[in-house]
């Protein structure tokens, strides 16, 4: 199942100046951090969907468990599944458009990099940059394959609403709904990974830049 997405380190920042100057590393500086704001609210957006997938695995085997049976305890445990997918559907929502600001503003850095004057420097500003754009697009796919797991639940408890179904029905779309989640899981390992490169990659820049920094892990 969808695990909590693994956001970007945050960090707390001393320019050895004190203040940001006109130098493009600094402003290149504030350009990432601006984003690592507007990411701010998956924080708890990947909280909220813990609890609700949680939720949903106890209410998922129960149904399962359930089968076809006209009862109704298993109309009101499908409903509340129902009512968990709808709820999980709008958090996804809410994590494209955080990840779509925070790629927005990333996508300033740009004017700002190649006023660099130390090419290795400059080089690194550019990998940072690149690797988020890998992760943002690691990002789309896996809540792509998220979708298309909530949708492929939500057709298996309408399923299990008809007594005319078949079972080897029943059983085909488990197994659709099992395959499509492995599918999201696996994406949503590339964007961990991806996360964990692009906060390396930008604590080395920083670095690289001579900035002060202190490194917290949330």
């Amino acid at each position: 199942m969808y695990k909590k997405i693994a956001l970007s380190t945050a960090l707390l920042l001393c320019l050895l100046s004190g203040c940001f100057g006109p130098k493009p590393e600094e402003e290149v500086y504030a350009v990432f951090e601006d984003a690592v704001k507007q990411e701010k609210t998956l924080f708890e957006e990947a909280k909220a969907l813990t609890a609700l997938e949680q939720k949903n695995a106890q209410l998922y085997d129960s149904i399962l468990q359930g089968g076809q049976e006209d009862s109704d305890q298993v109309k009101g445990t499908v409903e509340q599944a129902l009512q968990g997918l709808k709820e999980r559907t709008n958090i996804l929502a809410k994590e494209q458009t955080a990840l779509e600001k925070a790629r927005s503003k990333m996508k300033e850095a740009d004017q700002h990099i190649r006023k660099i004057e130390d090419k290795k420097l400059r080089k690194q500003a550019e990998k940072v940059v690149s690797l988020y754009e890998e992760r943002f697009t690691a990002f789309v796919h896996m809540h792509e394959a998220y979708g298309k797991a909530l949708a492929s639940e939500e057709k298996l408890y309408g399923m299990l609403q008809t007594k005319t179904e078949k079972l080897k029905t029943i059983t085909d779309q488990v197994q659709e709904v099992n395959r499509l989640y492995a599918d999201m899981q696996t994406n949503n390992e590339a964007f961990n990974r991806l996360t964990q490169q692009y906060n390396q990659e930008k604590v080395r820049f920083y670095k690289q830049a001579n900035f002060r920094i202190e490194e917290k892990i949330k």
